[in-house]
């Protein structure tokens, strides 16, 4: 009991230390509690920001990964710097920026892939089987799921059900690039999920056969 009374104790002290932190809003998306900063001669901002711990860690930052840094007082400092974006012609103003890093954030939060992981798993499940009817053995095994991972990479993803939600480029850009990482990760973890299942299973049913 005492133990439980201690634990709640410390949650309650990391949380109150949090809920009298500022907040340092990336251009990734990302919020980090943070207390105080500084700017370095080269430029660079070093943020004490807060772990999840209570701990109070200093940490450097580049100008142009911060957006801004909402003050407890609700004061707001805005890093970003405006431009417009030649590639895709994206004018990146303040507010169109906060479109696009709210869907970044929509992104990381909804965005699931789950077509894509059972379509990875199933490949790195049945690529022992492919290799060994090819080549008699398993070497080309990770060959599939390694290259249906890399396509995922260079294949964005599909924002058809998010523009139920919104058509606004900003926030549909921010989507897609958030949620890129997402599906290239997820390709790959479940494609070697399948993998790692489906070489056991080919070499026990190989061996049951030959029996």
């Amino acid at each position: 009991m005492k133990i439980l009374i201690n634990i709640l104790f410390v949650i309650l002290i990391i949380n109150n230390i949090k809920a009298q932190s500022d907040t340092l809003l990336l251009m990734s998306g990302k919020q980090i509690p943070v207390k105080n900063y500084k700017q370095l001669p080269n430029n660079m901002y070093v943020f004490n920001t807060i772990l999840p711990s209570g701990e109070i860690k200093e940490k450097e930052f580049y100008p142009v990964e911060i957006f801004s840094l909402k003050k407890i007082n609700g004061e707001e400092i805005i890093f970003f710097k405006e431009f417009e974006d030649e590639k895709s012609g994206l004018n990146f103003t303040k507010d169109n920026t906060k479109k696009y890093i709210a869907g970044e954030k929509y992104a990381r939060k909804h965005y699931k892939f789950i077509l894509g992981k059972i379509t990875s798993f199933l490949i790195g499940l049945t690529s022992p089987v492919i290799s060994g009817w090819i080549s008699g053995s398993l070497l080309f095994a990770p060959i599939l799921p390694i290259g249906f991972s890399l396509m995922m990479t260079y294949i964005p993803p599909s924002a058809n059900k998010v523009k139920k939600i919104t058509n606004n480029k900003y926030f549909l850009e921010g989507y897609k690039v958030a949620g890129q990482p997402i599906r290239s990760f997820n390709s790959f973890k479940y494609g070697f999920t399948g993998l790692i299942i489906g070489i056991p299973s080919y070499i026990i049913i190989s061996k049951l056969k030959s029996l």
